[in-house]
């Protein structure tokens, strides 16, 4: 009669080392990088430093739910990170696809379009300027 209880004890301890192990690697590969949060200005704009987001990148700022996409050389997109399907907020990269954990849509990371639903269009990109070392969002 013990042997079931042993069982299953020795399958969740298994289960859990697993997850220990396994847990933060699987979380480290497929977030997008954070950026810096964005600084408000007197004018009311976002701003965040270009440095935050390298050439081929893109970052997550959570405080504003903003996607910065750095696809070129003095090219920066900025998104808004609110998936259209249900509201989730899209911050994982897969091989260059921006992908929401929530319903599985899939964004490009370079131009906030829609490659994959459930989503019925891309995301909403954000009006922004690059200011002398700053991206400049808003205003």
């Amino acid at each position: 009669m013990d042997q079931p209880v042993t069982c299953c004890r020795r399958h969740l301890l298994q289960a859990g080392g697993l997850i220990l192990v396994a847990g933060p690697l699987l979380a480290s590969c497929g977030a997008a990088d954070s950026a810096p949060a964005a600084t408000t200005a007197p004018d009311g704009t976002l701003r965040i430093p270009t440095s935050a987001v390298a050439v081929g990148k893109t970052s997550y700022d959570s405080e504003h739910k903003l996607i910065v996409s750095h696809p070129a050389d003095a090219t920066f997109i900025v998104f808004d990170s609110t998936c259209p399907h249900q509201g989730c907020a899209v911050s994982t990269v897969k091989d260059g696809q921006l992908v929401c954990p929530c319903h599985g849509s899939i964004f490009d990371a370079a131009t906030g379009g829609l490659i994959a639903g459930p989503a019925p269009r891309g995301l909403t990109v954000k009006p922004s300027t690059v200011e002398g070392e700053e991206i400049v969002i808003g205003g």
